[in-house]
């Protein structure tokens, strides 16, 4: 199916970038804070903390963007879910991760004040949770009206039988 959907390869090759922002994040941590900032292993653990809140914070866009815009775009739809009524938080999302990276990068330095890292991570956990669910649900979506429209048509080209 990579092959053969070209917008399914762009989503899944974008969603392996920022996996890979992710765990080069998630490796940077130790980097910045416990040999630059010579914090302790504990406090050190603390750090991850600015991420975690952002990532509720992304949780909390999404569960509200699914449950009022998307809901009610679905609902003046009929019913039928326009896959592409997931790319606009993932857009927001897809911004907010870069501006997240440039400020916990440009606050690395251990002559600026440490909260600017955690502040910095923020955004960075907001965006890739956003662009990680928001992907998936349109891969979900997509495939899903695909499979729909394959058996209305009394034709079942689907892996996926529902």
């Amino acid at each position: 199916m990579l092959a053969l959907e070209p917008i399914l390869s762009l989503v899944t090759i974008y969603q392996a970038f920022t996996y890979g922002i992710l765990y080069l994040v998630f490796v940077s941590y130790p980097i910045a804070f416990r040999e630059v900032r010579h914090w302790s292993l504990g406090i050190s653990g603390l750090a991850y903390i600015g991420m975690l809140i952002g990532v509720f914070l992304g949780a909390a866009l999404v569960i509200a963007h699914t449950k009022t815009r998307f809901a009610q775009i679905t609902k003046a739809n009929n019913g039928v879910v326009i896959p592409e009524q997931r790319l606009p938080l993932m857009i927001l999302g897809g911004c907010l991760l870069p501006i997240g990276l440039f400020v916990y990068a440009w606050t690395s330095d251990p002559h600026i004040h440490w909260i600017g890292q955690i502040l910095g991570s923020i955004p960075v956990g907001t965006g890739l949770y956003m662009v990680f669910v928001q992907c998936i649900n349109y891969i979900v979506d997509a495939k899903s009206l695909v499979n729909k429209q394959c058996k209305e048509g009394g034709r079942d080209k689907s892996f996926v039988n529902e």
